[in-house]
């Protein structure tokens, strides 16, 4: 068992040793960093992004690798220019789109892997299909699919999930980041070059720059942009799939609610019973920031100065009785506007939308199988990667289907 998951299996001890410092001291120092607990304060500091920066925290460490992204950006004209342009090539039909695809395919591959009893969460299903999504929705196929998996993993972790800025981590993002962008300016090239006919966001940002060069996104800019969307798109997916798998079936009462939810193709409330599990084993546990310039956290007013790391907890927010009453009870009827998974504010994850639509898709033919379980032992735990930071396999029991 890998230390992400042994930290997991904790999480439920962190959160009764620290709910006395979150009550009596909701910010404190603790290692060198400034640590957030409470919900309103966590949520304050992440609309108080011209006092607690971003830029801090991702802005050179993208310039490094990817390239500028508008949410490693503050507030200003750049930021709201090229976030504009950026949603201006998503259409009013694509979450369907996407709905329709991840339903196809999740369905598919579950009745595929029935015949066998068997499947790989991660690598069959949570994986798989967000890679697939780069290519037929965002437009970027990869020279392979292998190489596309391993571009957006290397550059993933160490943009969102190595504070420590580990040199090996950022060695491989920046390989990682000089590849992909190569590869996308030869990708433009060739796709501009048949027109770009297609229906992806790629496609339809070089038509616009095509037609109206002076009022959209050049290829410097499409490449910085949908390289920022297309990182975040398959880990994040990947790792809160398995989470929230793993919440629901350690209970077995709220496992069969949310059985019936899948069986009945009630997706809004299927949403409902993966946020809550989330709220319990979040994949996104801690958000960083750095203050642009000396100033206070905390309703209680704490002196942080400038570029010291504040950590913000969403793990202790969520079960702040303020925001999330009785939070130790796992509840359906909490507004979707209170958790705190993907961010808050200006910077919540651009792809926190597409989440919405994608995580029921991929959970659902799950538990519709009613065998859907880990495999016995060491068999059934999960495999976590070198850094313990993302799920890589995952072997589960599947109904064995009768062959037609």
């Amino acid at each position: 068992m890998g230390r992400f998951e042994r930290w997991y299996k904790s999480a439920g001890v962190l959160r009764r040793l620290l709910w006395l410092a979150r009550e009596y001291k909701p910010v404190i120092r603790l290692g060198g960093r400034v640590l957030v607990l409470r919900h309103a304060d966590v949520i304050d500091a992440l609309e108080r992004q011209h006092q607690l920066s971003v830029t801090g925290v991702y802005a050179r460490r993208m310039h490094q690798t990817s390239g500028d992204f508008f949410l490693g950006m503050d507030d200003g004209r750049r930021y709201r220019d090229e976030e504009r342009l950026t949603r201006a090539a998503m259409q009013p039909g694509d979450l369907d789109r996407i709905r329709g695809l991840f339903r196809r395919r999740a369905e598919a591959i579950v009745r595929e892997k029935q015949l066998t009893g068997r499947i790989d969460v991660v690598t069959d299903l949570a994986r798989a299909i967000p890679l697939e999504l780069l290519s037929d929705y965002f437009g970027v196929p990869g020279p392979s699919t292998a190489q596309l998996d391993n571009w957006m993993r290397g550059l993933f972790h160490y943009l969102f999930f190595d504070p420590g800025d580990t040199e090996r981590v950022r060695t491989r993002a920046q390989k990682a980041g000089g590849e992909l962008r190569d590869y996308m300016f030869e990708l433009i090239a060739e796709r501009r070059a048949l027109g770009a006919p297609d229906d992806t966001m790629l496609d339809r940002m070089i038509r616009s720059y095509d037609d109206a060069p002076d009022g959209n996104l050049d290829d410097d800019g499409i490449v910085r942009n949908i390289g920022g969307l297309i990182i975040g798109a398959v880990d994040t997916t990947a790792k809160a799939t398995v989470l929230a798998l793993q919440s629901l079936l350690s209970r077995p009462q709220v496992l069969r609610g949310a059985r019936d939810a899948a069986r009945e193709g009630n997706r809004d409330l299927l949403l409902r019973y993966i946020f809550e599990a989330l709220r319990f084993n979040p994949f996104n546990p801690v958000m960083f920031r750095r203050p642009s310039e000396d100033t206070t956290v905390g309703a209680n007013g704490v002196q942080v100065k400038a570029n010291e790391p504040v950590w913000l907890s969403p793990l202790l927010a969520m079960f702040d009785p303020r925001a999330f009453e009785q939070p130790g009870e796992f509840r359906l009827d909490r507004p979707l506007s209170s958790y705190i998974l993907f961010g808050f504010g200006l910077h919540t994850c651009f792809g926190s939308r597409i989440n919405r639509v994608t995580l029921p898709e991929l959970v659902a033919p799950l538990l519709r199988d009613d065998v859907f379980r880990p495999l016995r032992g060491a068999a059934g735990r999960v495999v976590w990667d070198r850094s313990d930071q993302f799920p890589d396999r995952w072997a589960c029991q599947l109904g064995r289907a009768e062959q037609a």
